[in-house]
């Protein structure tokens, strides 16, 4: 075992020096008083302190002065919006305030008994204009503290709602709010980041953080130099900023507790070890075994991390066979939110990077860490800090001189180069971060897919959505205000971008346009205006050799082909936005519910939620009848489109791939003019191959995209290697897709969705494709 060893020592925190909240909060750190103290009089408050620090009550502290305001918390995942609820509730008692703590997603507000309502959009603006309508014992008056995730904060923001609430939706989320929490930003994409960035320039716009005395925290482990480039244009634009960040102590940290300084991390032995394929990381876990045993043994407790889903299954496959049975517990997307709370009750949590957003391992009351021990695999430096400072937390603990110990895989190629700059055996956190830092950034290793080519290239387009309801609001005399807010976004986003505000607002209008007629041709077809449908036809077919009143009856009388050609044409003229306003996959709102009996993905042996893809690259299972379903009594399952029975997982993950049959009013010389851009394909069926034999699968799961557009980038099968290469090593991953007709086929790329988005803001400057004017950069 090739392991690169180095001692942390143990890492210090300041201990602020005036504590205004003695009784409420005994022990207060220098960057908790610094990031209440900077809320007075910055408009923007980033802490980037790191994992295990107490960010959150720094956060929770600028509270105190709102305490007859409305405040929202944002958090990037549902289980870590509960766990925040959780956390105010507590500060809220503790502090004695009169806030109504509200937590908010998806499923709570469809459950939500609002009286006189059932409309989810007027659910929560009900809830946000008199917290009153949900409790009784809260006056019409009580402040708010929504805690919520950023879908439902993005859905309200940009007017996506149901028409009848969009309006007071996104009224109430910019005008209702005086204090914002956005926590975790660094795992937030950049779609959300831009939502995030057009809320404050347009709170600064119409003078919110002023008139309102708005302020905002933002909390962060690991900022990215891209953060400090955004906050850069916020302050040309006059927003005032703090940054709150660790300090760089000549040194080191402190060998002992010395009143003014808190030890927060235990000593920990580091084994940094190289991975060549990230599907080995199990192998390599299974060859801890000795370890493992030895470790619980002695009653420690630890956590193996990685962000694939497949390994963590594997290893809790391998480690049922082994004495370990019994004494381990994951926690992943699948496992229910009740098993995850147990899972903190086991000595060994097998985990994805679910736990990496602020998890807390809090199970049996300890006086040392909660975690001991630790083999990670991370294959990003914001991932290797996140995972590695969930192990050895002490702040606040009795007991700080237990020693931790970690085993971290991470690419072969970054461990190379690291073999060659680790001189030293002994090392603070802070040191060995900026030195992985200098050595491995210039080479873009173990880096995040950057946020700002995505943002250059396309929110300024997505922004125009909520901006073209407010000009459309504002009276006559007020309507160059939503220009002038687009061009401040513009300084943001993109400063040297050439697009302008009517371009855009034109394009949006034809894009909205074209959505409608796409859904009267879907409900009532034969009720389009005959002036509408012309324009639609002179476009598709041109008017020189076409009688058009003849296409025009033709679409009258009901021919399929035609439709379904117009259908294509519309699609595909707004393709690079249909998924632009949405949060879902590529496999649109299927649900798909798996019964387990076999552990395979939870120690609860019932129900799971599964995502599609994952089901059929990786088990095999049995699709259940809508009867059969009706045959579990005991064991209700959850609500879902699909139900299905795992029975194995197999040994190496399917290759999964796409196929086409061309419609008959589509040729492959039409589908081949337009690879290299977005296209929008209905009628997708999915295959499976094993080991180079083809695996049937149930018609459900097959045509599980059949019915829906689904959109995305398409390139020729031999598009430059050397960029696809690069996609997959960035997590960008493309489909193999064969399109077929009349006994011809052609193979191609396909992005779908996300994946289309970020491959075309990374290379779409490859492309070079001068006909596409729909996005100009």
């Amino acid at each position: 075992m090739r392991a690169l060893t180095v001692e942390l020592q143990p890492h210090y925190e300041r201990v602020a020096a005036d504590n205004p909240f003695p009784e409420k909060l005994p022990l207060l750190l220098q960057h908790q008083w610094e990031t209440w103290d900077a809320v007075r009089d910055n408009h923007l408050v980033f802490n980037t302190y790191p994992t295990g620090t107490g960010k959150t009550i720094a956060a929770l502290l600028g509270i105190l002065h709102f305490r007859a305001h409305n405040v929202l918390i944002i958090a990037p995942t549902n289980a870590l919006v509960g766990q925040h609820e959780r956390d105010v509730c507590d500060f809220v008692r503790r502090f004695q305030l009169p806030h109504l703590v509200k937590e908010i997603n998806a499923d709570i507000l469809r459950n939500l008994e609002v009286p006189g309502t059932r409309r989810k959009g007027e659910k929560l603006h009900q809830l946000i204009r008199n917290p009153a309508v949900i409790d009784d014992q809260v006056n019409e008056r009580s402040p708010l503290m929504l805690v919520t995730n950023p879908d439902l904060f993005y859905y309200a923001l940009f007017y996506l709602f149901n028409k009848q609430d969009q309006r007071n939706l996104a009224r109430g989320i910019l005008q209702e709010f005086d204090y914002i929490i956005v926590d975790e930003l660094h795992y937030y994409n950049a779609k959300q980041l831009a939502n995030f960035l057009y809320f404050i320039v347009i709170s600064h716009h119409f003078g919110y953080f002023t008139s309102q005395n708005r302020r905002m925290v933002i909390l962060t482990a690991t900022p990215d130099s891209f953060l400090q480039t955004y906050i850069e244009r916020l302050e040309y634009l006059g927003l005032k900023c703090r940054m709150i960040r660790p300090e760089a102590k000549p040194g080191g940290s402190l060998a002992a507790d010395n009143g003014k300084e808190i030890q927060s991390t235990a000593r920990l032995t580091l084994h940094l070890l190289p991975l060549e394929k990230k599907a080995d990381y199990h192998g390599h876990v299974e060859e801890h075994l000795p370890y493992l045993e030895s470790a619980l043994g002695q009653g420690q407790d630890g956590v193996i991390i990685t962000s694939s889903l497949r390994q963590i299954n594997q290893l809790a496959m391998f480690l049922q066979r082994t004495p370990l049975a019994g004494h381990f517990a994951r926690i992943t997307g699948p496992v229910p939110a009740m098993e995850r709370a147990k899972a903190a009750f086991y000595p060994l949590v097998l985990a994805t990077a679910t736990v990496d957003i602020g998890y807390n391992f809090q199970g049996h009351p300890k006086e040392r860490q909660n975690i001991d021990f630790g083999i990670l695999e991370c294959s990003t430096l914001d991932a290797f800090w996140q995972r590695l400072g969930r192990i050895g937390r002490v702040l606040g603990k009795p007991v700080r001189n237990y020693p931790s110990e970690a085993f971290v895989y991470i690419p072969a190629e970054a461990w190379n180069l690291l073999s060659g700059t680790l001189v030293e055996t002994t090392y603070t956190r802070p040191e060995l971060q900026n030195l992985m830092q200098e050595t491995l950034a210039p080479q873009r290793l173990m880096a995040r897919l950057f946020h700002g080519e995505y943002i250059s290239y396309f929110s300024l387009m997505e922004v125009m959505l909520p901006l073209q309801h407010i000009h459309r609001l504002l009276p006559d005399d007020m309507k160059e205000w939503a220009q002038k807010g687009f061009e401040l976004l513009k300084e943001i986003y993109s400063p040297r971008s050439r697009r302008n505000f009517w371009h855009l607002f034109n394009e949006l209008k034809q894009y909205d346009e074209i959505r409608g007629l796409l859904n009267l041709m879907q409900k009532n077809p034969t009720r389009m205006e005959r002036r509408s449908l012309f324009k639609v036809l002179k476009e598709r077919y041109g008017s020189d050799d076409i009688n058009l009143d003849g296409v025009y009856q033709l679409w009258q009388d009901g021919d399929a082909d035609l439709r379904q050609d117009l259908e294509f044409y519309l699609h595909n003229k707004i393709s690079p936005y249909a998924g632009m306003f949405s949060f879902r996959g590529h496999t649109g709102d299927k649900k798909v519910a798996a019964y387990d009996p076999e552990g395979l993905l939870s120690e609860s042996r019932g129900w799971v939620i599964v995502d599609p893809w994952h089901l059929i690259k990786n088990f095999t299972f049995e699709v259940y009848t809508r009867q059969e379903i009706k045959l579990f009594k005991d064991l209700t399952p959850p609500e879902a489109d699909i139900y299905v029975l795992i029975k194995n997982m197999y040994e190496q993950p399917l290759r999964l791939k796409l196929t086409y049959q061309l419609p008959s009013h589509l040729e492959i010389e039409e589908l081949d003019s337009r690879s290299g851009w977005f296209v929008s394909l209905r009628g997708l069926k999915v295959e499976a191959a094993y080991q180079g034999a083809v695996v049937p699968l149930r018609r459900q799961l097959q045509d599980i995209l059949q019915d829906s557009f689904v959109s995305g980038v398409l390139l020729q099968r031999d598009f430059n290697p050397a960029i696809i290469n690069r996609c997959f090593r960035e997590e960008i991953y493309p489909l193999e897709l064969t399109a077929s007709k009349d006994g011809s086929s052609k193979q191609y790329f396909f992005f779908p969705g996300q994946a289309g988005y970020d491959f075309w803001a990374r290379y779409g400057w490859s492309l070079r494709k001068e006909e596409h004017t729909w996005i100009i950069v």
